[in-house]
């Protein structure tokens, strides 16, 4: 068995067909299968930001996977520390010229 880490652009592309990265994200799973996966709740929250400029039923897409992500013993979401989200919060404020 394998374990892979997944990061935001692996969701949205397992996500949403219309993503340029859907096709690899769906081979590359094809190819590794069986796998555990490890994720980060900032990851997560990744997704959420991408999903939440699309339609609402994008949105629901994303909160029905959060679920399953929730209920599989296949993957685990790694909670976000303190440390980190100030990290984040830092890296943010002074990137100012970046989109």
């Amino acid at each position: 068995m394998r374990t892979v880490f997944a990061d935001a652009g692996y969701w949205i592309g397992m996500l949403f067909g219309r993503d340029q990265l859907h096709e690899l994200a769906v081979e590359v799973t094809a190819r590794l299968a069986p796998l555990d996966i490890i994720t980060t709740q900032m990851i997560v929250v990744e997704v959420f930001n991408h999903a939440s400029r699309f339609a609402t039923t994008d949105r629901q897409v994303v909160v029905e996977w959060l679920r399953d992500l929730e209920r599989s013993e296949r993957i685990e979401i790694v909670p976000q520390t303190p440390h980190q989200f100030r990290a984040a919060a830092e890296r943010f404020a002074a990137r100012a010229d970046q989109s």
